[in-house]
């Protein structure tokens, strides 16, 4: 729930502040397609940015901002393939979009795969170390693969970020839980 909520937030933003350059067609499209998602109609929403997006009245980041809000779309609907997609073809067009990468990271994550998650959690936080978010995730990511002195890393640093960060402070507790039975086993001898 806590993560739908963040998307929420990011497709607003996106919705708002990704689009606020572009020509008329382009823009009423992408609005209207921030609307129809704040309304929770999903179709209607993937129809307006799909419009928005072959309007070709949208630029570079713009347009980066369009995929990653559709993207977002298709995320929650479980449809991981092609919100990648969507969210390549915003970071093809702006790679400097931390978001795109950020959600992405999530859909691989969903995935099963990884070390493509914390590349693009880690190619994120090189844009905006600030992200506490993407620091959680990639500790999430590391966890799963029983990396646990780096997922504890990446816990810690999202923390003092946001030390009202439930997800980093549960899941590092985690972490720590299963590191110490990792190195510290407990031998129980029966007789």
């Amino acid at each position: 729930m806590a993560r739908l909520n963040l998307i929420a937030v990011l497709l607003l933003a996106l919705g708002v502040a990704g689009v606020a350059s572009a020509r008329a067609g382009g823009i009423d499209d992408a609005e209207a397609g921030r609307s129809a998602y704040s309304r929770g109609d999903y179709d209607l929403a993937i129809e307006n940015y799909t419009r928005a997006i072959r309007s070709g009245e949208l630029s570079g980041e713009n347009l980066a901002a369009v995929y990653t809000g559709r993207g977002i779309i298709h995320y929650i609907e479980s449809q991981s393939e092609r919100a990648i997609a969507d969210y390549s073809e915003a970071l093809s067009l702006d790679p400097g979009h931390v978001e795109a990468w950020y959600m992405r990271g999530i859909a691989y994550w969903l995935q099963g795969r990884h070390d493509l998650a914390i590349g693009d959690y880690t190619e994120a936080l090189s844009l905006d170390p600030g992200h506490a978010n993407a620091w959680s995730e990639r500790g999430v990511a590391y966890h799963d693969k029983g990396q646990y002195e780096r997922a504890i890393a990446d816990f810690d640093e999202a923390l003092s970020l946001d030390p009202g960060h439930v997800n980093a402070a549960s899941n590092r507790d985690a972490a720590y839980a299963l590191e110490r039975i990792q190195f510290n086993p407990v031998h129980i001898r029966l007789r």
